[in-house]
């Protein structure tokens, strides 16, 4: 087996197992035994389980931003575009179990590169909304003064309301936001800096 598939083979493992036991309740050796690799073999591939957790969390990003970016890339109008990227990228969030859990938890704050990861997510972000905006003033759907940086942070405390109205009903299996989405949508569609 190559160095590339035993390293997917415990990512992918640690993957299920943190999403279901959470970061602090699953071990490195409960990764090895199920991964069925030596406990060394993990930490060849991996300084620590805080690092084998940084990875998976990267990982789930990585699949977030490879679908939302071919949205970013879909021939629709802006407002459609972006009305299917926001309800996307909750379905994906929904569904990157050890992400959502570094956004929700407290105790995961003290690893340090969970404040980077989000930063970095904002940013990429910021860059696919502002790019669908900038589509949607050149289509005349929406009016140039969109693009500045306070309706950016509108938007985005906008998203981070409904991520974390998100993670307070996780338990339910769907969490539909297609009203609140049009009622941005139609906000930015009718929005001029007067």
């Amino acid at each position: 087996m190559s160095f590339d598939q035993t390293r997917e083979i415990i990512i992918q493992t640690a993957q299920r197992l943190f999403a279901r036991f959470g970061f602090q309740k699953t071990s490195m050796d409960e990764i090895a035994r199920k991964a069925r690799k030596a406990k060394a073999s993990l930490y060849y591939h991996f300084k620590s389980k805080e690092d084998l957790f940084r990875e998976v969390v990267q990982k789930e990003i990585s699949e977030i931003q490879l679908s939302l970016k071919e949205i970013v890339q879909e021939p629709l109008p802006a407002d459609q575009k972006l009305k299917k990227y926001l309800i996307k990228r909750f379905e994906m969030i929904m569904q990157a179990i050890n992400y959502l859990e570094s956004l929700r938890s407290d105790f995961l704050e003290h690893l340090e590169f969970i404040e980077d990861v989000r930063k970095e997510f904002n940013s990429w972000e910021k860059d696919q909304v502002v790019a669908i905006l900038e589509e949607g003033i050149r289509e005349n759907i929406f009016d140039e003064t969109v693009k500045n940086e306070k309706v950016f942070q509108a938007i985005l405390r906008f998203i981070q309301g409904l991520q974390f109205a998100m993670i307070s009903i996780m338990k339910e299996k769907s969490v539909d936001f297609s009203i609140e989405i049009e009622i941005l949508i139609q906000g930015l569609k009718h929005y001029k800096k007067e």
